[in-house]
């Protein structure tokens, strides 16, 4: 059975992709709308979903050799010398024919009766190999989920970085405007306008540095989508915020991610694969059962056909392999060792993964407040100090000092809250939750 996920997934697949993002009436792109519009079209979830045909396809094959086996086989043999016809029931001399042109057809039926489990153990395997297929395609998903959410808020960092950096030299071009008047004036010296230009020379290279991230973030937002880079407008992207901002619990996260971790799910999957094979290399030590019959034809260029059948039990049983059947069991147990150990390893790299998470997602609640009073507190005095600026009071390196603070001060906060957007995200991943519902529920996107 198809995990519910991947259903899900499926379903995403089949749905149409219309060119550009037209999801929106009004031609804004929300991230849910990016991840259905790359779940679509994105190679990794074609070749994943290309991999569970290929699985689902090998558990019917396996399957059929629980059925019997039917085969017609014919021969028109030219001999150099007369051949005996068919065969001899009787020392009749009449029904011994000999022509050196035989013709000879047979059906003939097969079904085995036991083999020591190699069928089920082979079936049982498949089915399991169609389970770590849909389990993988699960993981590409989210991974896919995963790559369009990274990039998506990337684009928004970089997009409101832009807009501070643009904001502050706004605000330093005026101060430039400011100086220079009052230079022409004689009422302010020539290192006021150069301190000025400075300080819009710093801010523009620090402007260039994120107009490249923008750029580059826009580029690869573009290729998951499968959209041209130049018909991309980052502009068009909703703003997005948490809905809980209150801390995950460490213990339920890591309780989550024991019981729906896609990566532990997909490891478990696999020791139970190893183990099948083991069970099927271990049949090979068991008699082989079949029960086998025909129909048998036989004739001559000269016609004078004769027909009959037969039936009966075969047993085979190899005496001597030269150590092959020991081998193929000890190689198939040390693969179900290896898959036992890589499932132990995982559990401890999630374990070590939730922690990190669980401790990423609080340090960045705690700086994005931290950063959130910054700002505020920033603007005030960049706001204080132009006041004094304008009435003559304060002076051009204080106000300055303040643009810059605020500048870069509203990026890093920019910055870390997509930061910490992108932490719970990543929870999700861990705990097997991350799908297009959990964006719907846990995000909000901003007009």
């Amino acid at each position: 059975m198809k995990p519910a996920f991947a259903v899900a997934m499926a379903t995403l697949l089949v749905s149409p992709v219309v060119e550009g993002y037209a999801q929106d009436t009004d031609s804004s792109l929300t991230i849910v709308a990016a991840v259905r519009q790359a779940l679509a079209v994105h190679p990794g979830m074609r070749a994943a979903e290309a991999a569970t045909r290929q699985a689902s396809a090998r558990v019917g094959e396996f399957t059929a050799d629980r059925f019997p086996s039917l085969a017609v086989d014919g021969s028109l043999m030219r001999y150099q010398e007369p051949m005996l016809v068919a065969p001899i029931h009787a020392l009749d001399a009449t029904q011994v024919e000999f022509n050196q042109t035989l013709i000879q057809g047979a059906v003939r039926l097969g079904y085995t009766l036991w083999d020591g489990g190699a069928r089920g153990a082979a079936i049982d395997g498949a089915r399991t190999r169609e389970a770590v297929a849909w389990s993988q395609y699960d993981v590409t998903a989210m991974d896919v989920t995963m790559e369009v959410a990274d990039a998506y808020l990337r684009v928004l960092s970089a997009s409101e970085m832009l807009a501070a950096h643009d904001d502050g030299l706004a605000a330093l071009r005026v101060e430039r405007d400011r100086a220079q008047r009052l230079f022409a004036e004689g009422a302010a010296a020539a290192i006021e306008v150069l301190r000025a230009e400075a300080a819009i020379a710093d801010a523009e290279a620090e402007r260039a540095t994120v107009e490249i991230e923008l750029e580059n973030a826009q580029h690869h937002l573009a290729r998951v989508l499968g959209i041209e880079p130049e018909g991309f407008n980052p502009q068009d992207l909703r703003a997005i915020t948490l809905r809980d901002e209150s801390i995950p619990n460490r213990d339920t996260v890591a309780g989550r991610s024991s019981a729906s971790n896609l990566d532990l799910q997909l490891a478990s999957r696999a020791v139970d694969a190893a183990t099948w094979r083991r069970k099927a290399a271990t049949s090979s030590w068991f008699p082989r059962l079949d029960l086998i019959g025909g129909y048998l034809l036989f004739g001559s260029a000269a016609g004078n056909f004769t027909a009959e059948w037969n039936a009966g039990l075969r047993v085979s049983y190899p005496l001597f392999v030269g150590g092959r059947r020991n081998r193929a069991v000890d190689a198939a147990s040390a693969d179900v060792d290896a898959a036992q150990h890589r499932y132990d390893a995982v559990v401890l790299r999630i374990d070590e993964a939730v922690d990190r998470a669980v401790g990423a997602a609080r340090e960045l609640r705690a700086r994005v407040r931290a950063l959130t009073r910054s700002v505020e507190h920033t603007a005030e005095i960049a706001r204080i100090e132009q006041l004094a600026i304008e009435a003559g009071s304060g002076t051009q390196a204080e106000f300055l000092r303040a643009q810059a603070s605020l500048r870069r001060a509203r990026a890093l906060l920019a910055q870390t809250r997509h930061r910490e957007i992108a932490s719970r995200i990543n929870l999700a991943r861990l705990a097997g939750e991350l799908d297009v519902a959990w964006l719907e529920r846990e995000l909000e996107s901003i007009p």
